[in-house]
């Protein structure tokens, strides 16, 4: 099993866009158990994605990586979280990513730097039937389902 650590080192790229968090060149796949993703997890690795591109985490590690991620971001996150909410940015599917977390779903992280990367990386995960897929990119974020 993962942990809140392995979480908050894997991120190659920023993972926060003033203060919330925003991990770019990733995709971050929500299943409805953890099961789920890490069938899904193991299908990627077997088309070759390399093992430090992808972490399969369970609801509860995710809910601690968002609680040290919401501690370290401080008072400018405090601050941006509600303006990011209220333009449905990265806040809003932090939120959404939480509540699916407390009902026990499986999370993938993968890089995805291209967009060639997250249609071949969707094709792959999207038999195992994820409830969404984000794709955080600098100017936003992409919806992959």
């Amino acid at each position: 099993m993962n942990s809140a650590t392995d979480l908050s080192t894997f991120f190659k790229e920023s993972d926060s866009t003033l203060g919330v968090f925003s991990p770019k060149h990733y995709i971050i796949a929500t299943f409805p158990t953890f099961s789920a993703a890490k069938s899904a997890h193991q299908s990627l690795q077997n088309t070759g994605i390399p093992a430090d591109e992808a972490l399969v985490a369970t609801g509860a590690e995710m809910l601690e990586f968002f609680k040290h991620f919401r501690e370290d971001a401080g008072l400018w996150g405090i601050v941006m979280r509600p303006l990011s909410r209220f333009i449905g940015t990265e806040a809003a599917n932090a939120d959404l990513n939480i509540e699916q977390a407390k009902e026990g779903a499986g999370f993938i992280a993968i890089h995805s730097p291209t967009e060639q990367d997250a249609l071949k990386i969707m094709s792959v995960m999207k038999p195992f039937a994820p409830s969404s897929a984000d794709w955080y990119l600098w100017g936003g974020i992409r919806s992959m389902i």
